[in-house]
């Protein structure tokens, strides 16, 4: 059995370990803060909540964008490495299309793109929601008092 250090400098050496990309970078979440900031202009602290977990979802998207593509090609590129040649009727590139798009990492993507819009939608819903129910608070309070001195409001006020 191979030593667990031999194995580990050797996944090093050969390009293995190599550094990952970040997927979602604190830089892409805050442009996207940044944007929905000002379009949804947040006046209070849930609404504040709602964008800022909206611009997390949207970095998401737009992460997803990229790696959908980067499937995409991965796997146009696997059907390019196979040896035997297209089939009767139809073009090499019809093959690389079809291996691409048939991939179960497409179907996840997929997923992983549905669920974060799912999520941007429900949250944008959510600030609607406390909009409109703010506004109606304010259109259905009563109009505040007015009085011609300050013993007609010692009045109102002991009634």
């Amino acid at each position: 059995m191979p030593n667990s250090r031999t194995t580990n400098q050797n996944a090093r050496t050969h390009g293995l370990c190599s550094k990952l990309p970040d997927v979602l970078t604190a830089d892409l979440i805050s442009q996207e803060h940044a944007k929905l900031i000002t379009e949804f202009n947040p006046q209070t602290g849930a609404e504040s909540i709602l964008v800022r977990e909206m611009a997390r979802h949207s970095a998401a998207l737009v992460r997803a964008e990229v790696i959908e593509q980067a499937v995409l090609r991965r796997g146009a590129a696997a059907a390019h490495s196979l040896d035997s040649p297209a089939p009767e009727g139809l073009s090499v590139t019809d093959v690389m299309l079809a291996c691409a798009g048939t991939s179960d990492s497409l179907n996840h993507i997929s997923r992983y793109r549905k669920s974060h819009e799912r999520a941007f939608l429900r949250s944008m819903t959510a600030i609607r929601k406390l909009r409109h129910h703010r506004s109606e608070a304010v259109r259905s309070a009563p109009p505040a008092p007015t009085f011609e001195s300050e013993s007609d409001c010692d009045d109102w006020l002991t009634d």
